[in-house]
C-alpha cells in the first residue's frame, strides 16, 4: 500500500506544479470603482514573442463589456506600450 500512497503523492505533486506553472503565465489586474461594472478590465497574458493586453470597458447602454486586444513585442517597451494603451481606452469612454 506504499506504492499507492507514493504514487498518489506524486501525482498530486505533479498535478500542483502545473496549476503554478499555467497561472505564472497569465496574469489578471483589475481596477474597480463602486461596482463591478465600472472601471477597466485589464489581462495581460503571455505569449511567445511578447505579450497579449485585453482591456475591458463595460457599455451600459448594451449591458456588456467591450474588450480591444494589444500585441506587444518582446522588443517594445512593455511599461510605456501598456500606458499607452490604457491611456486610448481611458480616453475612449470620455
Amino acid at each position: 500500500m506504499k506504492w499507492l500512497q507514493n504514487w498518489f503523492d506524486r501525482r498530486v505533486e505533479n498535478s500542483w506544479n502545473r496549476a503554478a506553472e499555467r497561472k505564472k503565465e497569465s496574469i489578471s489586474l483589475r481596477e474597480v470603482r463602486g461596482d463591478d461594472r465600472n472601471g477597466l478590465q485589464i489581462q495581460v497574458t503571455n505569449a511567445v514573442g511578447g505579450r497579449v493586453v485585453q482591456i475591458g470597458m463595460f457599455n451600459k447602454q448594451q449591458h456588456e463589456y467591450n474588450y480591444t486586444t494589444y500585441i506587444i513585442t518582446d522588443e517594445q517597451d512593455f511599461n510605456h506600450e501598456l500606458a499607452k494603451a490604457i491611456t486610448a481606452e481611458s480616453l475612449k469612454a470620455v
